[in-house]
């Protein structure tokens, strides 16, 4: 930041950049709890990072799992197994690694949370942005890419 920024930006920003994926990730938990297999707020969590893995063909170790949620391995692995019981997860040895279990959503979950989650999380952000005038509105869409940009700018000088 610049000498002329006000203090307490990032500190501002990062919390109400919290706040706003903790409103977006309460709509979908919501909604799975009014869905035909309601989760237990550990079980909402494993499978929220499951869905937001970025390589979900090749799924999460039950050690980088647990490492994720902040909870023990036996504590995780019960999880896991609760969920495998339900058809929402799999394990499957890693190919590379035999000692290695991988966690995977299964192919009903995967659709699911292809086709209907984005709507949820979208449905919030579109009733949120509706109550802002055009102009908050688009200063704010452009605020946050450029912000986004230059976030990527300055991962890129760190490496």
């Amino acid at each position: 930041m610049s000498q002329t920024d006000p203090p307490g930006q990032a500190g501002r920003l990062d919390a109400d950049l919290k706040a706003i994926h903790e409103a977006l990730h309460e709509a979908v938990a919501a909604e799975a709890q009014r869905s035909a297999v309601p989760l237990t707020p550990q079980q909402y969590s494993a499978m929220e990072l499951l869905v937001t893995d970025p390589d979900p063909a090749r799924g999460l170790s039950l050690g980088e799992l647990a490492q994720r949620m902040g909870l023990a391995h036996s504590t995780v692995s019960g999880i896991v197994d609760r969920l495998a019981r339900r058809g929402l997860v799999s394990r499957a040895q890693a190919v590379d690694d035999r000692r290695v279990t991988r966690i995977r959503l299964t192919d009903r979950v995967r659709d699911w949370a292809d086709r209907d989650r984005p709507s949820i999380r979208h449905s919030r952000l579109d009733n949120a942005l509706r109550k802002l005038d055009r102009t908050t509105r688009e200063g704010l869409v452009d605020g946050l890419t450029a912000l986004r940009q230059a976030l990527d700018a300055t991962g890129d000088e760190e490496h």
